[in-house]
């Protein structure tokens, strides 16, 4: 573990926030974004007046993204004496920080029950499953890497190098299931209010700004959501990796084996999903 977690994190946080900032900045002023963001979602010829629209929520989107970004640079902080690595808040900032962006723009905006959409009317059945599968296999992976846990000191407890402090530091059993649990919550609370709240006046601008919101929220949950199953297995990985180094069970290595090649067809997947949901879906299901 880095002796001085404060340094990394703190330069990842600013680096992070620099670059949003820059990004935020150069789309700010550029009204020709909104009228592509529509076109994409659906409005084949936005007027001026839509236009506007769009242009004041993508900035009130903006505004809390640098915000975000930066403070996973103190959530970086906070868990690296628990075996994260700081080193990866780049890209989970900004990953964090659009999805959080959107739901507080979403809370911003109104509620009108005249107005209300169907979950399938804004993301498509497949992606919730999705969704959702990821979620069972971190809890999956979760549980098992729980009934490694105890094998870890005895798998490690006779190698040279790295020491075995190193070997045995990574993120807390609890972490998965409750990164997961915050993670649904912010991703169903981010859908619901999509559902719920009118983002704008004009009926086709509405429905084409929900439409984006409620993908965008959900695509950016697939990444994220496999990083938690990917980060959930490490004590599994290590008892395996080290199992001829003790008398423990040669199930882990073998759980181990299978994992690697799961979590690289989960990643082709969401990759595959991210381009299809977060992306332009005018008449696309």
């Amino acid at each position: 573990m880095d002796p001085n977690p404060w340094d990394d994190a703190l330069g990842q946080g600013l680096m992070t926030t620099v670059v949003a900032l820059v990004i935020v900045g150069v789309g700010w002023w550029n009204s020709g974004r909104g009228r592509k963001v529509l076109h994409k979602w659906g409005v084949p010829a936005p007027g001026d007046e839509q236009t506007r629209a769009v242009m004041g929520y993508l900035r009130r989107r903006w505004i809390w993204y640098p915000w975000f970004v930066g403070a996973s640079a103190v959530l970086g902080v906070a868990l690296a004496e628990h075996g994260f690595r700081p080193g990866a808040y780049a890209f989970l900032g900004f990953m964090v920080g659009g999805v959080l962006g959107d739901v507080v723009c979403a809370l911003g905006a109104r509620r009108d029950s005249q107005k209300r959409h169907g979950l399938f009317e804004l993301v498509p059945p497949w992606a919730v499953l999705l969704y959702g599968g990821l979620v069972v296999m971190t809890i999956a992976f979760a549980v098992v890497d729980l009934m490694a846990g105890p094998h870890l000191p005895a798998a490690v407890a006779n190698v040279m190098s790295p020491p075995p402090a190193e070997l045995m530091a990574g993120p807390p059993a609890w972490s998965p299931f409750a990164a997961t649990a915050v993670g649904a919550l912010v991703v169903g609370t981010g859908l619901v209010l999509c559902m719920r709240r009118s983002i704008a006046a004009d009926d086709a601008v509405d429905t084409a700004l929900r439409r984006r919101s409620a993908r965008v929220v959900l695509g950016m949950a697939f990444p994220l959501q496999l990083l938690i199953a990917a980060m959930s297995v490490w004590r599994t990985k290590t008892v395996g990796d080290h199992e001829e180094h003790a008398m423990v069970p040669s199930w882990p290595g073998t759980f181990a084996d299978v994992v690697q090649p799961v979590l690289f067809a989960g990643f082709l997947v969401v990759l595959f999903a991210w381009i299809r949901v977060a992306g332009p879906a005018a008449g696309r299901r």
